[in-house]
C-alpha cells in the first residue's frame, strides 16, 4: 500500500513538472516567433553569419573574427555556426524564428536533461522548480545568443559529474562526457573557461584519492590531450578575436554584482534582493555548520565557490567587470545544484542526528523531537514545493512579456516600427526617440533582401 502511494505521488509530481516545463518552453517559442531581433542578435547575424565564407579554412576563420567595430564580440561561435546551418537547412534568410531555432533546441535539451536528472534522483522536485522557473534564463533561450547553449552544456556536464560520483568515481565514460560537454560549452560562450578550474581541481582530487589518476592518464591520454588542445584553441581563438576588452568597468562590489546579480534574475527591488541574499548566506552558513566535515562531500557546491574565487581573481588581474548578470547564466544550473544539494544534505543530517540523539538517550528531547517531527512529516516537502511554485509563478507572470527581452527592452517591436516608418515616410529612418540599435540595420537589410527576391512579381 505504501509503495503504491509513493508511486502515485511520484507520477503526480512528474506530471506537474512536465506541465510546467511545457509551459515555459511554449512561452519561449512564442517570444522567439514574435519579438523583434535584439541588438546582439542582429549584429551576430548581419556581421558574422551572413559573411561566413566556407570556401577555405582560413577564409572561414577570418569571417568569424571581430572586425574592430564597437559592437558585441563574437565569442559565441557555436551559436553563429548553428544559425548559419539553420539558414542553409531551412533555405531562409533574415527569418527571426529560424535564427533563434538552435537556441530553442538547446532549451528543449536542457528541459529533458532536467527531467532525467530528477528521474535519476540527483535532486528534488523543489530544485527542478528553480531550474525551470528562472524567467531571465527563459528569455535568453528564446534569442539567438550562446548563453542558453552554454548553460545547457555546463548543466549536462554537472549531471555527468554526479553520475561519475554516484559510481564511486569508477565510470570513465561519465568523466569523459563531463569534460566533453564543458569543452563544447567553451565554443558556445568563451566565459565557460572560468568554470574549468573548478571541475579540474575536483577531477584531480577524486582521482588521486581513489589512486586512479596514473591509471586514468595511461588509459585515456589521448582524450586528455584532445581536451586541452580543443579548449585551448577555441578559448584563445575566441578571446583573441574578441577585441581588447573582456567586459566593462566594475559598477559595484563583488557581493552585490555576483550574488546580487544571481538573485536579481528573480527580483529587482533592492530590499527584496538584499533580503534574499542575506537569507541565502544565513542558510548556507547554517548548513555548513550542521554538516561539519560532511560538507566537503558536496562537490558541486565547492566547485561553485572555486568559480567565485576565480571570478574575483580574474577581475583583479584583468581590471574588468565581475562575471555578473547575463555572464553568469551559463553557470546558473550549477549554482542551483550546488546550493540545493548542500541544503538537502543538511536537512537529512538534522533528521538523522535527531534520531541518533533519541536512541542514545533512550527518549528524545523536546527540541530533537520537534526537529524530527518537522522533517519526517510527509506534508512538508509538498507544502514547501507548493509555496515555492506560487512564489516563482507570481514572479514569472509579473515579468511575462513575449514582445521583449529585459536586457534589450529598447528593441521591443523594433521591426514593426522600422516598417511603419518606411510606409509613412518612404525611407528607412531611425525610430524617433529610441536608443540607436543595430536591430535597425537587420530590418533594413531584411527589407532589401525581400525586395530583391520578390521584385519580379510586381514588374
Amino acid at each position: 500500500m505504501m509503495r503504491n502511494k509513493d508511486e502515485k505521488k511520484d507520477r503526480t509530481e512528474q506530471m506537474v513538472l512536465l506541465l510546467l516545463m511545457v509551459t515555459v518552453f511554449v512561452i519561449s517559442v512564442i517570444r522567439a516567433a514574435v519579438s523583434s531581433m535584439t541588438y546582439d542578435e542582429a549584429f551576430t547575424y548581419c556581421r558574422f553569419v551572413r559573411r561566413i565564407d566556407p570556401s577555405s579554412l582560413r577564409a572561414f576563420f577570418d569571417s568569424l573574427k571581430f572586425a574592430g567595430e564597437e559592437a558585441p564580440t563574437n565569442n559565441h561561435w557555436m551559436n553563429t555556426l548553428l544559425i548559419f546551418g539553420a539558414d542553409r537547412i531551412f533555405h531562409t534568410a533574415y527569418n527571426e524564428f529560424v535564427i533563434r531555432f538552435p537556441s530553442l533546441l538547446f532549451f528543449a535539451f536542457y528541459l529533458i536533461a532536467v527531467f532525467k536528472g530528477r528521474r535519476k534522483g540527483f535532486y528534488s522536485g523543489i530544485t527542478v522548480l528553480f531550474l525551470i522557473g528562472n524567467y531571465y534564463l527563459g528569455e535568453f533561450y528564446s534569442i539567438a545568443r550562446g548563453y542558453g547553449m552554454a548553460q545547457t552544456l555546463v548543466f549536462a556536464a554537472c549531471l555527468f559529474y554526479l553520475d561519475w560520483k554516484e559510481s564511486e568515481y569508477e565510470k570513465d565514460g561519465s568523466l569523459m562526457l563531463c569534460a566533453a560537454f564543458l569543452a563544447l560549452g567553451v565554443t558556445a560562450n568563451s566565459i565557460v573557461v572560468f568554470i574549468l578550474p573548478s571541475f579540474g581541481i575536483f577531477w584531480l582530487i577524486r582521482l588521486i584519492r581513489k589512486k586512479k589518476l596514473k591509471d586514468f592518464l595511461l588509459r585515456r591520454w589521448w582524450f586528455v590531450l584532445l581536451f586541452f588542445a580543443f579548449v585551448g584553441f577555441f578559448a584563445l581563438k575566441q578571446m583573441s578575436d574578441a577585441g581588447d576588452k573582456f567586459a566593462e568597468e566594475k559598477q559595484g562590489n563583488f557581493f552585490s554584482e555576483v550574488i546580487g546579480g544571481m538573485i536579481g534574475m528573480f527580483v529587482k527591488k533592492p530590499l527584496l534582493m538584499w533580503g534574499a541574499a542575506i537569507l541565502l548566506v544565513l542558510v548556507t552558513a547554517l548548513s555548513i555548520f550542521c554538516l561539519r566535515k560532511k560538507v566537503f562531500e558536496r562537490d558541486l557546491f565547492w566547485m561553485f565557490v572555486i568559480f567565485l574565487a576565480v571570478d574575483l581573481f580574474a577581475s583583479l588581474i584583468l581590471h574588468n567587470e565581475y562575471i555578473a548578470g547575463r555572464f553568469t547564466l551559463p553557470f546558473y544550473g550549477m549554482f542551483v545544484l550546488g546550493f540545493s544539494g548542500l541544503f538537502s544534505m543538511a536537512a537529512r543530517s538534522l533528521t538523522e542526528s535527531g534520531a541518533k540523539t533519541a536512541e542514545s538517550s533512550g527518549k528524545p528531547g523536546k527540541s530533537e523531537k520537534t526537529v524530527r517531527r518537522i522533517f519526517a512529516d510527509d506534508r512538508l516537502i509538498p507544502a514547501v514545493g507548493l509555496i515555492l511554485l506560487l512564489i516563482l509563478g507570481a514572479l514569472y507572470l509579473n515579468k511575462l512579456n513575449v514582445h521583449t527581452v529585459s536586457e534589450w527592452n529598447f528593441d521591443e517591436n523594433r521591426g514593426e516600427k522600422i516598417l511603419t516608418g518606411y510606409l509613412i515616410n518612404g525611407e528607412y529612418s531611425d525610430v524617433p526617440k529610441e536608443t540607436p540599435s543595430f536591430t535597425d540595420v537587420f530590418y533594413r537589410e531584411k527589407a532589401e533582401y525581400l525586395k530583391e527576391r520578390y521584385a519580379g512579381l510586381y514588374e
